[in-house]
C-alpha cells in the first residue's frame, strides 16, 4: 500500500489500494471461513501540528476525491476490518482487525 501513496497521488487511488488489499484475506473462525470487508464508514487521516484529526480522510473503500496528497503532510492510516457487513455502529462493540500505519508523505 505504501507504494501507492506519495506528493500529488490521489487519495481514491490510496484507498482503492487500501480496499483491494483487505479484501484479499480471508479469516477463519470456529472452522467456518470468511471474507475480510473494510469497514466503510471509518477512516485514516492527517495529522497537523497539534490537530490529530488534520481534515484529509482515507477512506478505506475507493472514492472519487480527487484530493492529492501534498509533500510533508503525515497520515494516520489504522485500517479496520470486518467479517461482517463493513460498518460500525456507534452503540455496537464489535471486534475487528486493526492494522496501523503512519505513512509521511516525503
Amino acid at each position: 500500500m505504501c507504494q501507492t501513496a506519495g506528493i500529488d497521488v490521489r487519495i481514491s487511488d490510496v484507498s482503492a489500494a487500501i480496499q483491494e488489499v483487505m479484501e484479499s484475506y480471508e479469516v477463519e473462525i470456529r472452522g467456518k471461513t470468511y471474507r475480510v470487508k473494510p469497514v466503510r464508514n471509518l477512516s485514516g487521516h492527517n495529522i497537523k501540528q497539534y490537530h490529530i484529526h488534520g481534515g484529509k480522510s482515507i477512506p478505506f473503500v475507493k472514492t472519487r476525491d480527487q484530493t492529492k496528497m501534498e509533500e510533508g503532510e503525515v497520515f494516520a492510516i489504522e485500517t479496520f476490518g470486518s467479517t461482517g457487513r463493513g460498518y460500525t455502529v456507534d452503540d455496537v462493540s464489535t471486534p475487528g482487525l486493526v492494522s496501523r500505519t503512519l505513512l509521511t508523505v516525503p
